[in-house]
C-alpha cells in the first residue's frame, strides 16, 4: 500500500478540519492591546501616571491592556505590534522633543485602523524648547479626529455655559464646579463626530467647543475636563465621565468578550491573603491572655484558621521572623507549622527581610546599607507592631504597622492631620522614602534568598504535598523586574499592591487597581482590595475601621461587578479586640454570600490568564479563545438577548445572566474552547436547554464530560460545601455520586429538577483536595411548564 506524502496529508487534513469546522479556518483574533506613553525619568516609572493609575481599570474591564512605553525610548514600529488595538494619549506634562515625528507616527497609526484617544494636555503643539509643531501635520491629526483647532487658548471661563450632550456618560461621579478649566477650542468638522461635552459663550452664535466626543477613530477630552484631581494634604480624585461607557465607545469594545477575573464558576471569586507582619508581637486581647496565647499568630490562627474552614487563606510569613538565625523562635515556627496544617490554609511568602523600598535593592551595595544598621530591631525586641511602622518616621512610641501598600504615602497624609504644622513638615520629609530600606537586616541584601530562599525555608514546615505557592510583595510593592522573575522562574505565582478601595472616604473608581503591571518583561499581579493598614491610618486610630471594606465589597458588585471579593490583611489584626471584630465582620459577610472560594495563587493564575488570554473571531457570535491559562470566565457586556448555543461550542460549562451581561464559564481542561452565541429569545427566564449546562457552582468545575443529554461527569475542586445549579435538558430524578480521587469515599444523592429543570444540590465539603462528579437521570418525568422566571439574579 502507497503511503501518502507527508504535505498531503497535512493539505487533506486542514481541508478535513475546515470542511468539520469551517469558522476555524476564518477566526481574525481580536486586537486587545493599548499603548500608552510616560516619561521615563519619573522614579517609579509608568506606576504614577493617570493612564495606569486612572483609566487601566476601566480598559481592563473592557477586555483591553495597556502597554507602557517610555517616550525617551522611540516610537514603535505598528507593524511589528499586530495585537494592538489603539493609543490612548494621557501625558501629565510636555516633554516631546519632537512633536512632528510624533504626530507623524500618531497620524499614520489612525490611517492603519488604530483607535487613538486623546485626554489631557496637548503635549504635541510645542517642543520641549516651545518650538511650535508644524500647522500641517496638526492639520492633519485633528482632522482624523474629525475635529479642528484654531490654536487660539480660551483662559477666560467664566461666561460659559456647558452643555451635557450625552448624560449617560458626562456628568459621572461629580459635575464640574467652580471656574472651569482653560481651553484649545476644538470643532467639529465631520458628522461621524458624536460630541459628548460642549461649552459656548453666553448667548454666542457661534459653533460650540468640543470638549469631550467619540469619534470615527477615537476619541477626545480637553484638560481638565475627563477626571478632577486634588493634590492638597489628601489626593482626592473622581471622574467627571464614565469611563466604562466612554472608553467603550472610543475603543469599540461593545462587541467582543471580555476576560474576567472576578467570577468563576458562575459565581464572585472570593480569596483571602495575609502578610505575616508582626508574627511574633504580643497581642493586646486579654482573653489570649490569660489562657498563655501571647502572639497575635496564636490569636489568627484561633479566631481565624480554625473557625473559617470554608473560606481559604494563605499565609505568608516574613522568614525573618521564623528563622532561628535571624529573630526565630521554637514557638513562632510550632504556630506556623500548626497553621499549615489545615487543607484549606495555603502556603505563601513574605520574603525573607521585608524590603520596603524595593528600588534600593536593585543594584545592591551592602556599603549603602550601613547608614541604616543601627536602626534594625533587636533580636530580643518582641513588640513588632510597634518597631515595623516607626521605621517610616509616623510614630515615635506607639503601635504602628509595617505600611505593605503602594498607596501608603495617601494614607499617611491622613493620619497626619492632627499634628501641629511643624510636626506634619517633619514627618512629610519622611515619606519621599522609608526610614529603612528593609524591616530586618541580619545579612547583607541577597535577592536569592529573599525569594528562592524564603520558599525553601518555608517549605520546610508544610506538610508533605504543600509547597509555597504565591509571593506576596512586602513594603511599597513596587518589586523590579529580576524579583519578579525569580518568582515566574520558581514556578509561583505573585501578587500584592492595588490597594483597591471604593467607599465614602474614597468615592471613586479610580482608586480600584486594574489586573496588575508588567515590570518589563515580567507581570505582577495585584491584590483586589486594600489591608487594615488603610482603614486604620497605618494603625494608628480607628482599629474597627476595616470593617468597612464591606462597603468596597458592595460597590464593586453593583451596578457592574469590578473586582472580586478579596479579604487581605496581617497578623497584626490580632492585636486587638477592635481589630480583631472587624475582620470577623468582613468574613462573616463573604460567609453569607454566594461565592467561588479560591487560593490566592489561584486568583493570581486567573489574573495572569485575563491579560494574556487572545481571542479569535469570526463575527459577533462566534469566538475561539487561546493562552488563556486558568482563565474561568469570558464575559459580554449588554448581552441580555444572547444565550450560549451549547451544541455548538466548545470547552463551555455553562452561561448566566447578570446585570445585563453575559457571563460564559470555561472549561480550563479545553485549551481552545470555542463559544457560539445565539439569540435569547426568552430574555426574562432562565434558558431551555438543549444540553445540560452549568448555572453557579461554589466549587470550581474541569474535565466535563457530557453523555447524552441527561449524564454528566466531571471533577470539582472547592471549600466549604458544594452547592451547585445545572440546568438539565430532561426534568426528572437525578443520581448525583461524588468520589475522592483514591475513591476511598463515596456520596450518592438524589435530587429531583425544580419546575424550570434545574437541578440545585449541594455536596459535603470534601472537595479541596478534588473530587469527581457524576450525574445520571434515574427517573424522567414530564416537563413541567416554564413560568417566568428572571435571569439577572444575583451571581
Amino acid at each position: 500500500m502507497s503511503r501518502q506524502h507527508p504535505l498531503l496529508q497535512l493539505w487533506i487534513l486542514f481541508w478535513v478540519c475546515t470542511l468539520a469546522h469551517p469558522a476555524l479556518a476564518l477566526f481574525e483574533e481580536e486586537k486587545r492591546v493599548i499603548l500608552t506613553f510616560y516619561n521615563a525619568e519619573n522614579e517609579l516609572g509608568y506606576f504614577s501616571t493617570p493612564a495606569h493609575q486612572n483609566a487601566e481599570q476601566p480598559l481592563n474591564h473592557l477586555g483591553l491592556t495597556l502597554r507602557h512605553l517610555p517616550i525617551q525610548g522611540g516610537l514603535p514600529d505598528l507593524h511589528k505590534m499586530p495585537h494592538v488595538r489603539g493609543i490612548l494619549l494621557w501625558f501629565e506634562n510636555p516633554l516631546l522633543e519632537d512633536p512632528a515625528a510624533f504626530l507623524e507616527w500618531c497620524i499614520r497609526a489612525m490611517r492603519a485602523g488604530k483607535r487613538l484617544v486623546l485626554i489631557g494636555p496637548l503635549v504635541f503643539n510645542n517642543d520641549i524648547h516651545d518650538k511650535p509643531a508644524p500647522q500641517r501635520l496638526l492639520k492633519t491629526f485633528w482632522n482624523m479626529l474629525g475635529l479642528a483647532t484654531d490654536q487660539d487658548w480660551l483662559s477666560a471661563t467664566h461666561n460659559l455655559e456647558l452643555t451635557y450632550d450625552d448624560p449617560s456618560i458626562v456628568p459621572y461621579e461629580r459635575d464640574y464646579q467652580g471656574t472651569l478649566a482653560q481651553y484649545q477650542p476644538i470643532y467639529k468638522v465631520r458628522k461621524d463626530v458624536r460630541p459628548l461635552l460642549t461649552a459656548k459663550l453666553k448667548g454666542s452664535d457661534a459653533p460650540p467647543h468640543i470638549l469631550a466626543a467619540i469619534t470615527k477613530n477615537g476619541g477626545y477630552v480637553a484638560e481638565g475636563y475627563a477626571f478632577y484631581l486634588s493634590n492638597e494634604e489628601e489626593i482626592f480624585r473622581q471622574w467627571y465621565l464614565n469611563p466604562f461607557r466612554f472608553f467603550r465607545d472610543a475603543f469599540a469594545t461593545q462587541a467582543m468578550p471580555k476576560p474576567d477575573h472576578t467570577t468563576l464558576s458562575g459565581r464572585r471569586i472570593f480569596y483571602s491573603h495575609i502578610d505575616g507582619d508582626a508574627w511574633r508581637s504580643e497581642t493586646r486581647i486579654k482573653k489570649y491572655q490569660r489562657k498563655g496565647m501571647r502572639y497575635v499568630s496564636d490569636v489568627i490562627l484561633e479566631e481565624v484558621v480554625k473557625a473559617y474552614p470554608d473560606l481559604p487563606v494563605t499565609v505568608a510569613p516574613v522568614v525573618a521572623d521564623l528563622d532561628p538565625t535571624w529573630f526565630g523562635r521554637p514557638t513562632f515556627i510550632k504556630t506556623a507549622r500548626e497553621i499549615f496544617s489545615y487543607k484549606h490554609v495555603e502556603a505563601g511568602s513574605h520574603t525573607y527581610s521585608h524590603p520596603l523600598q524595593w528600588s534600593f535593592f536593585e543594584n545592591p551595595d551592602p556599603e549603602a546599607e550601613l547608614p541604616f544598621l543601627h536602626l534594625y530591631p533587636q533580636r530580643d525586641q518582641t513588640d513588632m507592631v510597634d518597631y515595623l511602622l516607626r521605621s517610616v518616621g509616623l510614630r515615635k512610641n506607639e503601635a504602628s504597622a509595617t505600611p505593605d501598600s503602594q498607596g501608603w504615602k495617601q494614607v499617611a497624609a491622613r493620619a497626619l492631620r492632627k499634628k501641629n504644622e511643624q510636626a506634619k513638615k517633619e514627618t512629610l520629609q519622611l515619606f519621599n522614602h522609608y526610614d529603612i530600606p528593609r524591616a530586618f537586616a541580619v545579612k547583607p541584601f541577597d535577592l536569592n534568598l529573599e525569594i528562592q530562599g524564603s520558599f525553601d525555608f518555608i517549605n520546610t514546615l508544610l506538610p508533605a504535598k504543600k509547597r509555597v505557592e504565591v509571593l506576596q510583595w512586602s513594603g511599597n510593592c513596587v518589586p523590579f523586574e529580576a524579583a519578579v522573575r525569580q518568582t515566574r522562574e520558581a514556578g509561583v505565582q505573585n501578587l500584592n499592591g492595588g490597594d483597591s478601595r471604593f467607599d465614602p472616604e474614597y468615592p471613586s473608581v479610580a482608586w480600584l487597581s486594574p489586573f496588575g503591571r508588567y515590570v518589563g518583561d515580567e507581570v505582577q499581579i495585584y491584590a483586589s482590595a486594600s489591608n487594615e493598614n488603610t482603614y486604620t491610618d497605618l494603625w494608628t486610630d480607628r482599629f474597627f475601621g476595616f470593617m468597612h471594606l464591606v462597603e468596597t465589597f458592595k460597590n464593586t458588585e453593583t451596578p457592574r461587578r469590578l473586582q472580586p471579593m478579596n479579604i487581605y490583611y496581617h497578623m497584626y489584626s490580632g492585636e486587638r479586640v477592635a481589630s480583631l471584630k472587624a475582620l470577623r465582620h468582613n468574613l462573616d459577610y463573604a460567609r453569607s454570600r454566594s461565592l467561588t472560594p479560591v487560593t490566592t495563587s489561584q486568583f493570581a493564575s486567573i489574573t495572569a490568564g485575563a491579560m494574556v488570554a487572545r481571542l479569535y473571531s469570526e463575527g459577533p457570535d462566534l469566538w475561539r479563545v487561546e493562552n488563556h491559562g486558568n482563565l474561568g470566565t469570558l464575559r459580554f457586556d449588554d448581552a441580555s438577548l444572547k444565550v450560549v448555543d451549547m451544541p455548538r461550542s466548545q470547552g463551555v460549562l455553562g452561561y448566566r445572566h447578570y446585570q445585563g451581561s453575559l457571563y460564559v464559564a470555561l472549561d480550563s481542561s479545553v485549551d481552545k474552547p470555542i463559544i457560539a452565541l445565539a439569540e435569547n429569545t426568552t430574555p426574562h427566564r432562565i434558558t431551555d436547554a438543549k444540553m445540560p449546562y452549568l448555572i453557579d457552582a461554589r466549587w470550581w468545575v474541569s474535565k466535563l464530560q457530557r453523555e447524552g443529554d441527561a449524564q454528566l461527569r466531571f471533577a470539582a475542586r472547592g471549600f466549604g460545601e458544594g452547592e451547585m445549579r445545572w440546568k438539565m435538558s430532561q426534568p426528572g430524578l437525578y443520581y448525583i455520586t461524588m468520589e475522592t480521587p483514591a475513591q476511598n469515599w463515596r456520596e450518592e444523592v438524589q435530587v429531583q429538577t425544580d419546575a424550570l429543570g434545574i437541578l440545585h444540590f449541594s455536596l459535603p465539603a470534601r472537595a479541596i483536595d478534588g473530587v469527581t462528579i457524576s450525574i445520571e437521570l434515574g427517573q424522567p418525568l414530564q416537563p413541567a411548564a416554564n413560568s417566568p422566571h428572571t435571569q439577572q439574579d444575583a451571581a
